[in-house]
């Protein structure tokens, strides 16, 4: 294990300090109480007091279909406790006004098409701009996003299974 008798002593002598050093502690009542109490609070205070949900986010939808489909898909992001509609907007070029001024961190664009290409079984495409003034925020919101539009895409091809099968997916 030692190489040498010389690293022997010094791993002694080691164990001898950190010996001392237990029972010096153990003696003295002030030093034991802070070394289980703030590591104990410092834990409680990271466990519960600090979170990294983002909750409330300022959302600008401009919605160009204004179908049943497209309104469901708004729904989505309004109803979860993640965002907050800050405006409806009919042009498009008034996204960039909403995120540059900081009234919304997130912008969606649904087009004209979004309804024809989910009723043909295709992939509708939408725009989904982030502001990415702060990365970890915008990395985060961008997680949301991904998860309400993997949840609203999971309930269309349920419902085109439905429609072509009879048969219920859960």
């Amino acid at each position: 294990m030692f190489s040498s008798p010389l690293q022997k002593v010094k791993v002694q002598t080691l164990l001898n300090i950190v010996s001392k050093e237990f029972i010096q502690i153990s003696r003295d009542l002030r030093s034991l109480i802070l070394i289980i109490v703030i590591p104990l609070f410092l834990l409680v205070i990271f466990g519960y007091g600090v979170t990294m949900d983002i909750k409330n986010v300022n959302l600008v939808v401009c919605d160009l279909n204004k179908t049943q489909y497209s309104r469901r898909l708004i729904e989505r992001f309004t109803s979860s406790d993640f965002f907050n509609l800050a405006a409806e907007i009919n042009d498009i070029n008034q996204v960039d006004h909403y995120l540059i001024s900081g009234k919304a961190k997130i912008g969606i664009v649904l087009p004209h098409n979004f309804y024809g290409e989910i009723g043909a079984g295709r992939t509708a495409k939408i725009q989904v701009i982030i502001d990415g003034s702060d990365a970890s925020i915008a990395n985060i919101v961008l997680g949301y996003v991904q998860q309400i539009l993997q949840g609203f895409s999971s309930e269309i091809i349920a419902n085109y299974i439905f429609r072509k099968t009879g048969k219920e997916i859960n």
